[in-house]
């Protein structure tokens, strides 16, 4: 790795020089290196073989990040009253595997007896300077390293703690509590689709953004440390609390609010969107690896349920985490032989209760994994990269099994539903166009739902890809309307045919009269913007009747028929056929 010409060339610096591979073995140092840990026999050893464990810890934890791609500069301490200045950086091996160069940039003995300090400084010049002047090196060196330790662990984007700083800040407040016996709170706090941000307004608004969130979160009241740990990722530090659990999550989930309310960028409003993972010291966690570990977990939790959200850790976090694991790993085999199958369920005129069209949904069962719910699959899709594939896999599947219902005219037009993501994906709607030629479908015959929290990402991008898939004779439908954002703006600027009036508002119109009375209210809503009104999640007679009574000229639910496969719902869509026949005959012998 290291040529002997090049050997000899670092044993003529002074800087101690060292390599490590991934598993922390030394398999480089020079002379400078071997002579400042007393050793000439390191190849292939790690750092057990010269330092005590508490301090191996130490390097290894610091190691890790570097290994991960990270640089650093650190003050480590080396022996007794012995300290180093070391910068570490990334290296990789000629057969691609990680490693780290280090460099000692400074070295200093510190001397203590009879209660007055000495030092004595590394000199390669072979003078020894007077006592007086080596004070002042001392004091001047000190100084110097603790502007270096601060800007090592200061993140430059946003002048907060970086990962290394914020670790620091962790353990001695795990300390500290420990000391007391206090309870603190630790969070770690992500911005949702902070890519889009970049993509689509550059990366110095995306700085912009950050340190606006920075900012808002290190100006929380009883927040002692804040720190940007990753690309869109920041961690929080609580002071000592008085209140635990459901109280905290309460209080931190408006916190999250405030933060990631709207920001703006000369004349443009950028609209922000985040989540949290939260655990408590030291019920959740004891140990300044677990909190991480613990909070980590929360936030995949918060994210798994649809973001946007603050989340608390509990155990069942745990068996959550490893499910999602396995549907990972799972999901891409899933994928590519096509395990993942649309099922129908029809969509049905309010006034005679026949079918008008379906809803296609997507079902996954795995011999491992049992069934997989759509939001288990789809958010793990979203997370990976692979939400477009499914997407694709579901459409040509169920036009294939529902071109003959549209041809045969038993429906008019079969919906399919868009990720957030695939909306506001420039090239979008060319692409849909293009698999909906492929499919032998018109485009009258397809109805695409969005979600609202399409148009919240990016309403501009949202609005050309729907314009031009509505131009070609697509229907674009908003679908759970009544929830979420609840966006009255988007019912005006979006080119929307059709809205979905959401299935929690549906279920509650037999409970409370307000209920009822909103959704009369969303059904004249529609009307007057001349939109269709589709009821979502009609489970009952009653319910149904409420829907017919409010004026909605369309409903589905399971009161007419659960998702079917297709060709059970080949089978529904007979009988339902065969019943208009029998009910026209009755009325023609009347």
């Amino acid at each position: 790795m290291i040529t002997p010409y090049f050997s000899s060339v670092l044993d003529a610096i002074p800087y101690a020089v060292f390599v490590k591979d991934h598993q922390h073995r030394w398999v480089y140092g020079n002379t400078a290196f071997k002579k400042l840990i007393g050793c000439d026999d390191i190849i292939g050893k790690d750092d057990r073989h010269i330092f005590d464990e508490d301090q191996v810890e130490v390097f290894w934890r610091e190691d890790a990040a570097v290994l991960a791609g990270e640089e650093s500069l650190n003050e480590e301490q080396i022996g007794d009253n012995q300290f180093a200045l070391t910068k570490k950086v990334p290296f990789t091996f000629e057969d691609g595997s990680p490693g780290l160069l280090g460099i000692v940039m400074d070295f200093i003995h510190i001397d203590k007896s009879d209660g007055e300090m000495a030092a004595s400084l590394p000199h390669f010049g072979g003078m020894q300077p007077q006592m007086t002047a080596l004070q002042k090196r001392l004091e001047e060196a000190l100084s110097d390293k603790a502007s270096a330790l601060k800007v090592a662990q200061t993140d430059a984007a946003t002048g907060l703690r970086n990962r290394r700083g914020l670790e620091v800040d962790l353990e001695k407040r795990v300390k500290d509590a420990e000391k007391a016996g206090k309870s603190f709170g630790f969070a770690l706090v992500d911005l949702d689709y902070f890519k889009r941000i970049n993509d689509r307004f550059g990366h110095s608004v995306g700085d912009s953004v950050l340190k606006t969130v920075g900012k808002r979160l290190a100006s929380l009241p009883g927040i002692r440390s804040v720190g940007r740990i990753g690309g869109d990722e920041f961690a929080v530090i609580t002071e000592d609390l008085d209140e635990l659990g459901d109280a905290f999550a309460d209080r931190f989930e408006r916190f999250r609010q405030i933060v990631f309310r709207p920001t703006t960028s000369g004349d443009r409003e950028i609209k922000l969107s985040g989540s949290a993972g939260i655990c408590i010291y030291p019920k959740d966690a004891t140990t300044p690896s677990e909190l991480l570990s613990r909070a980590d977990l929360a936030l995949f939790a918060g994210k798994r349920g649809g973001r946007a959200a603050s989340q608390m850790f509990d155990e069942n976090t745990l068996g959550a985490y490893r499910r999602r694991l396995q549907i990972e790993e799972k999901l891409p085999q899933a994928l590519e032989q096509a395990l993942i199958t649309p099922v129908f369920q029809p969509i049905v005129s309010s006034g005679t209760r026949q079918p008008i069209g379906v809803e296609v949904l997507s079902r996954w069962h795995d011999k491992d994994l049992g069934h997989v719910r759509p939001d288990e699959f789809v958010a793990a899709a979203t997370d990976m990269g692979l939400v477009g594939n499914l997407d694709r896999l579901v459409f040509k599947k169920a036009a294939k099994i529902a071109k003959p219902w549209i041809e045969s005219g038993e429906i008019g037009f079969v919906s399919f539903n868009a990720s957030p993501m695939d909306v506001v994906t420039p090239g979008y709607a060319t692409d849909f166009l293009r698999e909906i030629a492929a499919s032998g479908l018109p485009p009258s015959a397809i109805c695409l739902e969005i979600l609202e929290s399409s148009l919240v990402e990016d309403v501009s991008s949202a609005r050309r890809n729907l314009n031009r898939l509505r131009e070609e004779g697509v229907q674009i439908a908003l679908d759970d309307y009544g929830t979420g954002y609840s966006n009255l703006r988007a019912l005006l600027d979006m080119p929307l045919d059709k809205l979905k009036i959401d299935k929690s508002l549906v279920s509650g119109i037999e409970e409370e009269d307000k209920v009822l009375d909103l959704v009369i209210s969303l059904v004249q809503l529609g009307r007057a913007l001349d939109l269709t009104m589709v009821a979502e999640g009609v489970e009952t007679a009653s319910q149904g009747a409420f829907i017919e009574g409010a004026g909605c000229p369309e409903m589905q639910g399971y009161y007419f028929a659960a998702p079917l496969s297709g060709q059970d719902m080949t089978a529904w869509l007979k009988d339902a056929a065969s019943e208009t026949s029998a009910d026209s005959v009755s009325q023609l012998a009347s």
